[in-house]
């Protein structure tokens, strides 16, 4: 299956992300690898491996998470997860992950700006760095 949904995409890109929100001991903060995969027809797929500090619990996060880009105006659109699928070696628990989502913008409460050019996309919000991903 993650054959076919390769075979017809848009754009692909990697980055690894650094996110650290420190206050006390409660911090929340993670380092991940992240490839993204866009189909032309609006549906996207990334890939997330790396670990995460909640408080004083660390975890190992590997997920496939599926979502949809969608238009609102102009160059901005909105994440929407459809799907989780956590690995074996995934040691996190649902919630802990809900962070890291919510920085990645995978919610549909942050907007996303997307400006396309002939040979890439590059994306980014507020809170996710800019992503630089080239069109295939």
């Amino acid at each position: 299956m993650l054959w076919i949904f390769l075979s017809f995409r848009l754009a692909q890109c990697e980055a690894k992300l650094s996110y650290q929100d420190e206050f006390g001991e409660n911090g929340f903060s993670f380092t991940t690898q992240v490839i993204f995969f866009l189909k032309r027809d609006g549906r996207a797929m990334a890939y997330l491996s790396g670990s995460l500090k909640d408080g004083a619990d660390t975890s190992d996060v590997y997920r496939h998470v599926y979502f949809n880009y969608k238009h609102q105006r102009s160059n901005q659109y909105y994440f929407d997860m459809t799907e989780t699928n956590k690995m074996m070696r995934d040691t996190a628990s649902n919630e802990q992950v809900a962070k890291m989502y919510k920085v990645l913008g995978l919610y549909r409460d942050i907007p996303i700006q997307i400006d396309e050019k002939e040979e890439y996309l590059m994306f980014g919000s507020k809170v996710l760095p800019m992503v630089l991903c080239v069109k295939q």
